[in-house]
């Protein structure tokens, strides 16, 4: 009974995986730079030219990993108000290092 519990848990994780990257995966990346574009006007409530300006950003450094967050971010500064760009940089501290990751080191949490 507990294999095939255990055969029913990994087959549900395995699906929710594949139709996630289905879904997000294949995205085209201009409309994922949009996306992030239009998010972060709203939450940041940015004005149209700011918003212009973060678009042409977005574009620039696209997808990219964190190789170019720092230019990013120093771009990204010069388009936000102090204001908003703190707001970005403590919601930012609040993130997780990267998706999937558990804690600080990737370590799971002590179970009780």
């Amino acid at each position: 009974m507990k294999r095939i519990m255990m055969a029913v848990i990994a087959a549900i994780a395995f699906s929710t995986t594949m139709m996630a990257q289905d879904c997000c995966g294949n995205q085209d990346p201009e409309k994922m730079v949009k996306h992030r574009t239009e998010r972060m006007v709203k939450k940041y409530d940015m004005n149209d030219s700011q918003a212009e300006k973060l678009l042409a950003l977005n574009k620039k450094f696209g997808m990219e990993q964190r190789s170019a967050m720092e230019a990013y971010e120093a771009e990204l500064k010069g388009i936000m108000t102090e204001e908003q760009y703190a707001k970005y940089q403590a919601e930012k501290k609040d993130r997780p290092e990267g998706r999937g990751h558990r804690g600080h080191h990737g370590h799971r949490p002590p179970r009780h």
